[in-house]
């Protein structure tokens, strides 16, 4: 049986409503008429319990797959984690996007749970692929508040590389100051590698703390004046340019 700290997992009839194809009343009936599997086994129970990522669920002997095709940007807060579900019960992002009118998505990259800002979702699974392939090669912009004001070599160094406990040198494309006081900085920078931590470990070898890091935008598609812990639909322009990159 399923527990309800995983994300992926709704009623029979709520998870055909989420892949968009029945109403809920549509479902109800299916279900009851015994014309709905679940990996190949008639379920007639409205209450059985479905993971969407990982069960089969056919209509009539037709998968029952996403209708319509969305495309989200969300501004992910801190503390949140990007996985489906928690062993124990840590928020996740889809604590966010309840509304059953959204279709089931995934998140297309990583955001570790640190860390703030930009994640697109979608249940488009193929672009979600082809994004995912581009990614080695699209700028990543991020803003972090530090605790000191880097000096012009400091921030050279970011540029040039640094190398790591590991050995591995790591650098930034571009940084800049945005804001300086006293005792902190929010600098600007941009990254094309996603390696795993590959920011924070650049950070520790410089021996600097990082109050926040927001991903700020992911190649031309900035998150702008999104509010903390909501979403939105990406527009045609979001997405041509995003189509632009991954076909190229």
């Amino acid at each position: 049986m399923y527990q309800e700290i995983n994300s992926s997992v709704f009623s029979l009839p709520k998870a055909l409503l989420k892949l968009g194809n029945y109403s809920r009343g549509e479902s109800d009936d299916l279900i009851q008429q015994g014309k709905v599997t679940v990996n190949q086994k008639v379920v007639k129970e409205t209450n059985t319990r479905v993971n969407l990522i990982t069960d089969v669920i056919k209509v009539d002997g037709h998968t029952v797959e996403h209708k319509d095709k969305v495309y989200i940007m969300l501004n992910k807060p801190s503390g949140v984690i990007t996985t489906a579900s928690d062993d124990i019960r840590r928020e996740t992002v889809y604590d966010y996007l309840k509304d059953d009118r959204m279709p089931w998505v995934v998140p297309v990259g990583k955001l570790d749970k640190a860390s703030e800002g930009l994640i697109f979702l979608t249940n488009d699974y193929k672009w979600a692929e082809k994004l995912a392939a581009a990614e080695p090669k699209l700028e990543k912009t991020y803003h972090m508040k530090i605790n000191l004001v880097p000096d012009e070599e400091m921030i050279e160094k970011m540029k040039t590389g640094v190398k790591t406990d590991s050995g591995e040198v790591i650098s930034f494309k571009e940084v800049k100051i945005n804001k300086a006081a006293d005792k902190f900085s929010w600098v600007e920078f941009v990254i094309i590698e996603g390696k795993d931590k590959q920011i924070r470990r650049l950070l520790s070898a410089l021996n600097l703390n990082a109050f926040r890091l927001i991903k700020a935008a992911i190649g031309p598609v900035r998150i702008g004046e999104l509010q903390k812990g909501r979403y939105r639909r990406l527009n045609e322009v979001e997405m041509e340019a995003l189509k632009d990159l991954i076909s190229s």
